[in-house]
C-alpha cells in the first residue's frame, strides 16, 4: 500500500514538472461603482505652471503636472512631465529616456505591468517640444487617451486613469480632462470607467 501511495506521489511530481508557463493573468477589473471619479474641468497645462491632482480625494497631492525649458546643444526644449508623490507610480517606457506609457479607451491597466513597461516613483515625460514645432514622445498629438496610474495607500495597491490630450497648436500646452481610481486593493481598472 505504502509503495502504492509513493508511486502515485512521484507520477504527480513529474507530472506537475512538465507544465509549460502560462502568460500573467491581468486581475479582473473591480465591479461598477468601485471607482472614485473626478471631472478635472479640461484644466490646461501651459508654460511654467503646474496642476496637482488628489486622486482618491484624501486631502492629499498624488501626481503633479509641471514642464520644464531646457536648454541643450544650443536649443531649448519645451519637456511637460508627470511625478508621481507620496509612493505613487506610474507605468512608463524607456527609449532614449522614460516616457509614461499612452492607452486607449477600454484598455485594462493592471496590477503587474507586461514588458517593456514598469511600474515607477520617478517623474517621467510626456511630451518634449524643441523650439520649432517638433514634438517627440508617445504622447505626440494625443487626444483623449489615459496615462496609468498606481496609488500606494497602507501598503496596498490601487489602479487609476487620468486622461489627457497634448496640443501642439500655440500655446503648446498638455489638457488634464478627467481620472478615477479603483477603490478595491489589487485589482485592475479598465480606461476610461467611471
Amino acid at each position: 500500500m505504502y509503495r502504492f501511495l509513493y508511486a502515485m506521489a512521484c507520477s504527480a511530481i513529474v507530472m506537475a514538472c512538465g507544465k509549460t508557463a502560462t502568460s500573467p493573468v491581468t486581475p479582473p477589473s473591480p465591479p461598477a461603482g468601485n471607482t472614485i471619479y473626478q471631472n478635472l474641468n479640461d484644466s490646461s497645462l501651459f508654460y511654467n505652471q503646474s496642476i496637482v491632482i488628489d486622486l482618491n480625494k484624501d486631502g492629499i497631492a498624488d501626481f503633479r503636472f509641471s514642464n520644464v525649458l531646457i536648454q541643450e546643444n544650443n536649443a531649448f526644449y519645451l519637456q511637460f512631465k508627470v511625478k508621481p508623490l507620496n509612493s505613487n507610480k506610474l507605468l512608463t517606457v524607456t527609449v532614449d529616456e522614460p516616457f509614461v506609457a499612452c492607452m486607449n479607451a477600454n484598455e485594462t491597466i493592471g496590477i503587474t505591468p507586461l514588458t517593456p513597461y514598469e511600474w515607477t516613483v520617478s517623474a517621467s515625460a510626456l511630451v518634449i517640444k524643441n523650439a520649432g514645432s517638433i514634438w517627440e514622445g508617445p504622447w505626440k498629438n494625443r487626444t483623449d487617451s489615459y496615462l496609468p496610474v498606481q496609488l500606494e495607500k497602507n501598503g496596498a495597491l490601487y489602479s487609476g486613469w487620468i486622461r489627457i490630450s497634448s496640443s501642439n497648436l500655440y500655446p503648446a500646452r498638455i489638457i488634464v480632462h478627467d481620472a478615477a481610481v479603483s477603490t478595491v486593493a489589487g485589482t485592475g481598472i479598465t480606461a476610461g470607467s467611471k
